[in-house]
C-alpha cells in the first residue's frame, strides 16, 4: 500500500477524528481569539463601572429629568426617569425665542452656573471612548463563539475519556472475579497452613 494510501487509512480508522481536529484548531487559536476579546471586554466592563459609579453623570441626568419635567408638566411631568434615547432630543429642541438656542445650550449655561463640577464629567468616564469603539454584535458573537468551541472541546474531551475507559469499565467484572477468586485461593492458601 502507498504511503499516502496507509496515511488515510490509519487517519479513518481513528474515532471522532473531525471533532478531535477541530478541538485542536481550537485550542491552537484560543490564547489569539482569547486575547483580542479580553480588551474589549474590559473596556465594556471598565465604562460601565465608571457610569455606574460617576456622581457627576448621576446630577446631569438628575437636572435632565428635573428640566424634561417642568416642562412637560401639564402633561406629561414628575416622570421618574426617561429613555437614555431620549437625551438626543436636547440637541433637537429648540428655544421658542432665539431659534438658534437649543435646550442643550441651556443646560450647558445652567450647568456652568450652577454646577460647575458636572463641567468636569470626563474624569469620571475615561473609559467610555475606548468603550464606544467596541462593535457589541461582533463582541457578541466572538464570545458566543468562544462558548460554543469551549462547548464542543469538552464533549471531544468526554468521548476521548468514555472511549478511554470504557474498555476498563467493560473489564471491571472479570477483574472483580479475578480479585474475588484469588482472595478464596489465598484463604485457602492460608488454611493450609
Amino acid at each position: 500500500m502507498a504511503r499516502a494510501d496507509r496515511f488515510l487509512f490509519e487517519m479513518s480508522r481513528i474515532d471522532h477524528y473531525q471533532q478531535r481536529l477541530q478541538a485542536l484548531f481550537f485550542k491552537k487559536k484560543f490564547a489569539e481569539r482569547l486575547a483580542e476579546t479580553k480588551p474589549k471586554v474590559e473596556a465594556i466592563l471598565n465604562a460601565s463601572v465608571e457610569v455606574v459609579r460617576s456622581k457627576r453623570l448621576t446630577q446631569v441626568l438628575e437636572v435632565v429629568l428635573a428640566f424634561g419635567n417642568f416642562m412637560n408638566k401639564g402633561q406629561r411631568g414628575n416622570a421618574f426617569g426617561f429613555k437614555v434615547s431620549s437625551l438626543n432630543k436636547i440637541v433637537d429642541t429648540k428655544s421658542s425665542i432665539d431659534r438658534n438656542i437649543t435646550m442643550l445650550h441651556y443646560l450647558i449655561t445652567i450647568f456652568e452656573k450652577n454646577y460647575p463640577d458636572t463641567l468636569y464629567i470626563q474624569e469620571d468616564l475615561r473609559s467610555v471612548p475606548e468603550a464606544a469603539k467596541v462593535n457589541l454584535s461582533e463582541l457578541e458573537k466572538e464570545v458566543h463563539n468562544i462558548k460554543s468551541g469551549l462547548k464542543a472541546l469538552e464533549a471531544v474531551s468526554c468521548v476521548a475519556l468514555f472511549s478511554f475507559f470504557l474498555p476498563l469499565v467493560l473489564l471491571l467484572p472479570v477483574i472483580m472475579f479475578f480479585n474475588r477468586s484469588r482472595d478464596v485461593h489465598h484463604a485457602e492458601v492460608f488454611k493450609c497452613w
